[in-house]
């Protein structure tokens, strides 16, 4: 009963977040890109990288979850209703998910480790989910927690795309040093195909 009054509460949580226009929510389908459904959870970083990431990973049902300012905490309450409008762990629409989450944790000093973990937790009810590192700087707090939480599950992985290409070329960001440039909205796209490719077993597919 309380697991269904949380999942009742978190839906409304995120219908009065579309309403207000503080999340994002972008629904695309019809490519082949991905197979399966897949559903993308971030923050502004994602936010303003939605159009890459349409483009790129596109998938037969895409959906992309991003809230400027959120951290975890925020976060979680968002990703319980996601699961429950797709009917729960028992349904069969709980197909591919990924994160890049933890920016705002860092920067407003409010990390906490058992929010990640419980977010980490939820995302193993997915077939497969995939959390992005953070950059240097940033991940330094929280990508040795990930890799902790995320070990306990098989169906749960660590990818290092992003990372990488924001250390090898700090010029993906705008002067902010977190936001990504045009240049960096799409190479975090890439990065988000590239991990599922990998890490979901869909086989790499190119993008034209």
């Amino acid at each position: 009963m309380e697991r269904r009054l949380g999942l009742l509460a978190a839906g409304l949580l995120m219908i009065a977040l579309v309403v207000g226009g503080l999340i994002l929510l972008v629904r695309a389908g019809g490519s082949d890109h991905i197979e399966g459904d897949v559903v993308i959870f971030g923050d502004s970083v994602t936010h303003l990288s939605a159009d890459p990431i349409v483009d790129q990973v596109g998938a037969e049902d895409l959906e992309i979850l991003a809230v400027p300012g959120f951290r975890s905490t925020d976060l979680l309450p968002v990703l319980q209703g996601a699961i429950g409008d797709r009917g729960g762990s028992d349904s069969d629409g709980l197909q591919k998910a990924a994160f890049l989450v933890g920016y705002n944790d860092v920067l407003d000093d409010a990390l906490e480790e058992n929010v990640l973990a419980e977010m980490v937790e939820l995302s193993s009810q997915f077939d497969c989910a995939v959390w992005l590192a953070l950059p240097g700087g940033f991940g330094d707090e929280t990508d040795d927690l990930l890799r902790s939480e995320i070990d306990r599950y098989e169906s749960v992985h660590f990818d290092t795309g992003w990372a990488e290409a924001v250390e090898a070329d700090r010029s993906l960001l705008q002067d902010d040093g977190v936001h990504p440039n045009q240049d960096g909205a799409r190479a975090l796209a890439e990065a988000y195909r590239e991990a599922l490719d990998d890490r979901c077993d869909s086989g790499p597919v190119p993008v034209p």
